[in-house]
């Protein structure tokens, strides 16, 4: 049986937590374990695999929406630091722009104030645009 180690610190749970096979100690002792982690102030559990998932995946709604429209944005604005150098060559050579880099920066750039002000997964994966 596979068992795992959940420990926390000032109430947080330690996402980098250890995987424990049956043979990983000298003792089968849990309650071995979880008092050498309390003596290093850890809140510890032993835990079975579905518990485990369940606690260490524990990303609210908020925080993924957060961090899909974060990498959303970012990946629009680095296409636009990618092809600024378009815009400037522009200047020097006119009608040298490729039109469709154009409407690709302006997609860019309206999908950013969108997922801006994205409220829902929903509304983030909608973007499902090409910008790498």
């Amino acid at each position: 049986m596979e068992r795992y180690l959940i420990y926390k610190r000032n109430g947080l749970i330690d996402k980098s937590v250890d995987f424990i096979h049956e043979s990983c100690f000298g003792s089968e002792d849990d309650e071995e374990i979880l008092l050498q982690f309390h003596k290093e102030g850890f809140e510890a559990e032993i835990v079975d695999q579905e518990t485990f998932f369940n606690l260490v995946n524990t990303e609210t709604e908020e925080e993924e929406i957060t961090r899909l429209k974060n990498a959303a944005i970012s990946s629009r604005k680095n296409y636009l630091t990618n092809t600024d150098w378009y815009v400037i060559r522009e200047t020097d050579e006119p009608n040298s722009y490729p039109i469709e880099i154009k409407n690709k920066r302006t997609q860019a750039r309206e999908e950013i104030n969108s997922i801006q002000t994205a409220t829902t997964l929903e509304d983030i994966q909608s973007f499902n645009s090409d910008f790498s």
